[in-house]
């Protein structure tokens, strides 16, 4: 980006130049450290009670920033220093403070942690360099450690002079400078080859409205969504034009955000096209941990990981290789150089993306708080982004799971037995200190018996009708929870940080251990930023026993102060209907912008047919619709041969189905192929496969609505010519659904709509658009359930469903008939 002037500037956070320069050694994540399990945790409550508490002359979150000029191009560093207390009666004068919450062992601490300093020294290299700081000789540095359990204070004071400060900033900036080269040298000639660049192919009907809808969007800050049928163009649509903002200077990347690691190959492939037409642009695929570690089992620690010892020793010359001699970082290119210089491949991906224009990730990395890409997103980020979201239909559901925390007394109970049954300092054992079994059962028990006043307190606040027998409520105090939680935390975190034995760690039991530690976690982090937004309820299990659950109802708040973090965000699907759900979920504000992107698709090709004389209501199910069912399938492939899907509301209905069909409609030749419950990817494959191939009669397809073979799958041409839909795809009703009914019935008035019917129509929409992937394809597409009748089902169904007909068992035949010859 640039600061208005005509040369080049780079920019760099203060937190993002200091963990780059200063990090050395191995990766570590099986104990404390600033890359392991104690990560800092910044609580903004934490930050503000002790910012209040430092009284007057204390300025708190002061923006600082500084530009570093050189012949070519500038570097701008910038931050946000926690703290600055000035007091002229006092030396040093001005006092520059950092402030980290932790859940570590303060009082164990004999230094601050390198790169903390170091964060607190820039900002006090800055400062110095203020005009009105002119007059100072010297300058205090104050890391302050606050304990997030018991909210004790530690601080850390050291005093710089000028000069002293001066020549270590300077040497700082230095180590950099390579690196700055390598980014503005690599600006200017993506910058030059994308004014070149061309939109590949010939724009299809509405394409180029479609592109300018988004440069529009991005030139004004705004957010965009877009409901883009399948053959619209939609990943070069919103592609192209983002990397010509990016040459307009309008951005500094791109990020493309996806629900499921096979729709990463789609922007994989738009980029490569826009490359073979000249674009110099530079790319990297984020996979995650565990799908790109070289281990069978991820182990981040110099005892179980070559990879790991001595990861940080080795990693700027592996990551100045890989960014220097390609543009592509694909996964196995990610691999590839991870090999050659023996350093971890997913931690290399992550630093490449630094380098990178483009970054293809799964949503994880911008909306899940723990995954989220803080080199980006946190510590003073002053690059602008473009977010461009596929498959926006997902991202509701996701967000929910990604915000909400619970407790599992299970869980606890299997640990506490894990922890008791380990010897005390044994060898072999995970506890080196004798102290620690004994501490850990005893947190354990007391937050077992919160959770047991809890349940034995329940009734007194309000119950869903008819989940009475499941016996949830809402809690409206849980705080003795929390405190209990925090204590239980604490120790953990003080085992984690005084183990004395590396080796030692290597014991099944750490793994729930872990697990237990990072869902308190979230829970506490849960709990800090409760609002309206949120419903607590507590319930029982076979499996989990008692739990207590922070269940985020609304996420379009947190979804929201995610996109705020990017200048534009363009959040797109096949099934955005209706629109304005999506963008009341998704963090859309009336300012922001919808679209309806054109189908390029004859209508005519599409045959759409609704059944009314069959349903799936729960109430009506019986031997007769069951049989019912399977003869409307049967009629509806029988007048053309060819490959079928058909989707079904659960597998207890697909089964029984199935059995009638054998029974009583099989033709010979004819071919029925059942998705199993729990498929590897290999049964996956060999289950679409059977498309592909060569059949005698007709193949026919069960599948599970809302399953994997309902999106993501692309059967073009003969591959599947219909798509049979049994029911409208509305979830089974349980407590989770029904709390988000009675919240909208609240907040909207629309309770149903937003719990059962919306989410549900689009698993039939994703289902149905399985057939026509190009304009050369035909298909017909069969709804059977007489709900699909009313006017409130077919308000959402697609534009381009432009003929629809309604018929029955006698009447279906011939109706398909019809359509295939035409």
């Amino acid at each position: 980006m640039t600061d208005g002037s005509e040369k080049e500037v780079i920019n760099i956070s203060v937190r993002g130049l200091v963990e780059f320069i200063l990090r050395s050694g191995d990766i570590d994540n099986s104990g404390a450290g600033p890359s392991g399990v104690d990560v800092m945790l910044q609580g903004s409550r934490i930050h503000r009670s002790i910012q209040r508490s430092r009284g007057t002359g204390y300025s708190a979150e002061v923006p600082l920033k500084i530009l570093i000029p050189s012949e070519n191009y500038d570097i701008m560093i910038e931050g946000r220093a926690d703290g600055i207390l000035t007091d002229t009666e006092k030396d040093p004068g001005v006092v520059i403070e950092e402030i980290k919450g932790t859940y570590r062992n303060i009082e164990k601490m004999k230094e601050p942690v390198p790169v903390h300093l170091a964060q607190a020294m820039c900002y006090a290299h800055m400062y110095m360099e203020l005009p009105q700081s002119e007059g100072l000789s010297s300058i205090g540095v104050m890391v302050t450690y606050v304990n997030m359990d018991d909210e004790s204070v530690r601080s850390f004071e050291q005093t710089f002079d000028r000069s002293e400060l001066q020549g270590w900033f300077e040497d700082l900036v230095g180590k950099y400078r390579k690196w700055a080269d390598l980014r503005r040298d690599w600006n200017e000639i993506r910058n030059r080859s994308i004014k070149k660049t061309e939109f590949p192919f010939d724009y299809r009907k509405g394409q180029k409205n479609l592109a300018v809808s988004v440069y529009q969007t991005i030139y004004e800050k705004k957010k965009l969504y877009l409901e883009a049928p399948t053959g619209c163009g939609k990943t070069l649509s919103v592609l192209f034009p983002s990397v010509k903002a990016m040459g307009e200077k309008l951005c500094d990347r791109i990020f493309y955000l996806t629900a499921k690691t096979i729709t990463r190959t789609a922007p994989e492939e738009a980029f490569d096209i826009l490359r073979g037409r000249g674009l110099e642009f530079k790319t990297v695929t984020l996979t995650a941990k565990e799908k790109i570690c070289f281990l069978e089992k991820t182990d981040c620690n110099p005892i179980g990981c070559m990879y790991a010892k001595g990861h940080y020793d080795r990693i700027n010359d592996a990551l100045y290789a890989l960014v220097s001699e390609g543009t592509s970082f694909t996964r196995d290119r990610i691999l590839e150089y991870a090999a050659k210089y023996r350093v971890c491949p997913f931690e290399l991906s992550l630093d490449a993306a630094l380098f990178a224009d483009g970054i293809i990730c799964d949503y994880n990395y911008l909306f899940d708080p723990h995954a989220r890409l803080k080199r980006f997103f946190e510590g003073g980020a002053t690059e602008e982004y473009i977010f461009l979201i596929d498959e926006a239909h997902n991202l509701p559901a996701r967000a929910r799971e990604m915000y909400s925390a619970s407790v599992c007394e299970n869980e606890l109970k299997a640990l506490k037995k894990a922890v008791s049954m380990s010897k005390e300092g044994a060898a072999g054992s995970l506890f080196v200190k004798k102290e620690y079994p004994k501490k850990f059962s005893s947190r354990i028990s007391n937050t077992l018996s919160k959770l047991k006043e809890i349940r034995e307190n329940y009734g007194t606040d309000t119950v869903i009708a008819g989940f009475e027998d499941d016996w949830y409520k809402f809690e409206t105090g849980i705080e003795d929870l929390t405190g209990s939680l925090e204590r239980l935390h604490g120790t953990i975190s003080d085992y984690l940080e005084e183990r004395e034995k590396p080796g030692e760690i290597q014991h099944k039991l750490r793994d729930k251990i872990l697990d237990i530690y990072f869902g308190i976690s979230d829970f506490l982090a849960v709990f800090e930023d409760l609002g309206n937004d949120y419903v607590i309820y507590s319930t029982s299990t076979d499996e989990d026993g008692f739990i207590v659950k922070q269940f985020c109802t609304d996420p379009s708040r947190k979804v929201g102060e995610c996109l705020e973090m990017g200048r534009s965000s363009v959040l797109f699907s096949a099934t955005m209907l209706p629109v304005q759900y999506y963008k009341g979920l998704l963090g859309g504000t009336k300012e922001d912008y919808e679209v309806y992107a054109e189908s390029v698709f004859d209508p005519d090709k599409r045959g759409v047919f609704i059944a009314s004389d069959v349903t799936t209501r729960y109430r009506d199910r019986s031997e007769d619709i069951f049989l019912r069912t399977a003869d409307h399938i049967s009629r509806a492939v029988r007048p053309k041969k060819g490959n079928y899907l058909v989707f079904f509301p659960s597998y207890s209905y697909m089964y029984r189905v199935y059995e009638l069909y054998l029974e009583a409609f099989l033709l010979p030749g004819d071919e029925i192929i059942l998705q199993q419950e729990s498929m590897t990817e290999q049964e996956k494959e060999e289950f679409l496969a059977h498309f592909t191939g060569e059949n005698e009669g007709s193949l026919i397809g069960f599948c599970v609505m809302g399953g994997m073979f309902s999106e993501g799958i692309d059967l073009k041409g003969d591959s599947l010519i219909g798509a049979i839909c049994v029911g409208p795809g509305i979830p089974g009703v349980d407590l989770e659904h029904d709390i988000l009914k009675e919240f909208y019935d609240s907040t909207r008035g629309s309770g149903y709509e937003y719990a059962y019917m919306f989410p549900g129509m689009n698993k039939v929409l994703q289902a149905a658009g399985r057939v026509i992937r190009t304009e050369e394809d035909s298909g017909i597409v069969v709804l059977l359930d007489k709900r699909f009748l009313s006017p409130g089902y077919q308000k959402l169904f697609p534009r381009e469903w432009t003929s629809v007909k309604v018929t029955d068992l006698d009447h279906i035949r011939a109706d398909v008939t019809g359509f295939w010859d035409k």
